[in-house]
C-alpha cells in the first residue's frame, strides 16, 4: 500500500511540474518558430510551436499566434490542438473568438465550433483551478487601490500636489506589499496568477483580454522602485516562465526613466520625487532595449541594443520590423501588453 501511495504522489508530482523549469530556451525557439512564419513558411512554424509547446507550458501570447497562423491555413486538427494549448494557458473563448481568422473557421465549421466550445469549458475550469487564486486576489485588489487614483482626472484635485502625494503613497504601499507577496510565495507571474482577464477579474473592460500579460506589470510601471527592490526575482522570473523577457526589459527601462532627475512639470504626473530617494541605488542603466514607450528616448546603437536583447532571448529590432509588416500584410496580430511591446 505504501508503494502504491508512493507511485501516486511521484506521479501528482511529475504532472504539476511538466514541462521545462528554466525558459530560456524557449524564447529562443520561439524566435526561431517566428523566422520561419516570417520566410512564409507557416507550415514549418507551426510544426515548431507544437514542438515548444510539447517541452514547456507555453506563453498565452505565443498560443495566440500559433493558433493564428493555423487558422490562417484552414487546418482544423492544428487549430484544434492550439486552441486547447490557449485555453490551458489563459485564452478565454471571448479573446480567440475576435480572431477573424478562428471567426471564418467557425463559420465555415458550425459543428467545429461546438465541439471547440466544449473544449473550452473543460480546460477553462482546469487552468483557473491551477491559479493562486489567493495571491491573484491580493494583485487584483491591490490593482484596484491604483486605479482609483490613476483614472480620476488630475484637474478635478484642487491640489496637485497633495494628489500626487496622496497616489505615490498607494504606488508605494502596493510596491512594498508585493514584495512580501514575492517573498512568501514566489513571483506571481503568468503561470501562478495568470494574465489579465475580464471573466476573471469583472472590475476592468473586456479590452484587457488581448494584453496577455501578467496583473502585476503595472505596479513595476507606476512605480519604479519596484525593479530595484525585485530585480533579482524578476530575472529568476524570467529564466521560470512567470516572466517574458520582453515584459522584463520594458520594467528594466521604465525603473531608469521613472527615477532619473528631471524637471518638474506641472502639466504631468512627476510622483517619483515622493520616493525615487529611497530606492536609489546610484546605478547607471548599463542595458538597453528600446521597449520604452517613448521612442524618442530608444538608444541609437542598436547593435548593442539588438546585443542585450539577444542576452535575454528577445529577438532583434529587425526581426520586431518585419512582424509589424507581416501583421499589416496578414491581419494578425504579433504584439501584446497595454503598450503592444510583448
Amino acid at each position: 500500500m505504501k508503494t502504491i501511495i508512493f507511485l501516486l504522489l511521484a506521479l501528482c508530482s511529475i504532472t504539476m511540474h511538466a514541462g521545462k523549469d528554466n525558459y530560456m530556451d524557449y524564447y529562443k525557439r520561439i524566435n526561431e518558430a517566428e523566422a520561419l512564419f516570417l520566410e512564409n513558411n507557416i507550415e514549418g512554424a507551426l510544426d515548431n510551436y507544437k514542438s515548444i509547446f510539447t517541452d514547456y507550458a507555453p506563453f498565452a501570447k505565443d498560443c495566440y499566434i500559433a493558433l493564428e497562423l493555423s487558422a490562417m491555413c484552414c487546418d482544423t486538427g492544428r487549430t484544434a490542438y492550439f486552441l486547447a494549448k490557449g485555453f490551458e494557458n489563459g485564452l478565454s473563448w471571448s479573446t480567440v473568438s475576435t480572431i477573424r481568422q478562428v471567426q471564418q473557421l467557425f463559420a465555415r465549421y458550425p459543428l467545429y465550433q461546438k465541439q471547440m466550445l466544449n473544449r473550452y469549458k473543460q480546460l477553462r475550469s482546469s487552468y483557473i483551478a491551477r491559479l493562486n487564486c489567493y495571491v491573484r486576489g491580493i494583485c487584483v485588489s491591490m490593482q484596484k487601490k491604483d486605479g482609483t487614483f490613476h483614472e480620476i482626472p488630475w484637474d478635478s484635485w484642487g491640489n496637485k500636489n497633495i494628489r500626487d502625494s496622496l497616489y505615490a503613497k498607494v504606488l508605494t504601499d502596493n510596491v512594498t506589499e508585493l514584495v512580501d507577496l514575492v517573498r512568501q510565495y514566489g513571483f506571481p507571474g503568468e503561470k501562478m496568477i495568470g494574465v489579465f482577464d475580464y471573466e476573471i477579474d469583472t472590475y476592468c473592460d473586456e479590452g484587457v483580454n488581448l494584453r496577455l500579460e501578467p496583473v502585476v506589470t503595472l505596479f513595476f510601471w507606476h512605480q519604479g522602485c519596484g525593479y530595484f527592490l525585485l530585480k533579482n526575482e524578476l530575472m529568476d522570473a524570467v529564466k521560470k516562465g512567470e516572466l517574458h523577457p520582453r515584459t522584463y526589459a520594458l520594467t528594466y527601462e521604465w525603473a531608469f526613466k521613472d527615477i532619473q532627475d528631471r524637471p518638474h512639470n506641472s502639466s504631468k504626473i512627476n510622483l517619483s520625487k515622493f520616493y525615487k530617494d529611497d530606492c536609489r541605488q546610484n546605478q547607471s542603466q548599463q542595458f538597453h532595449y528600446n521597449f520604452y514607450i517613448d521612442h524618442r528616448l530608444d538608444h541609437k546603437d542598436t547593435a548593442k541594443v539588438n546585443k542585450d536583447r539577444s542576452a535575454l532571448g528577445i529577438c532583434s529590432l529587425e526581426h520586431d520590423r518585419r512582424k509589424k509588416e507581416f501583421e499589416r500584410k496578414h491581419g494578425v496580430k504579433l504584439f501584446f501588453g497595454l503598450f503592444n511591446y510583448l
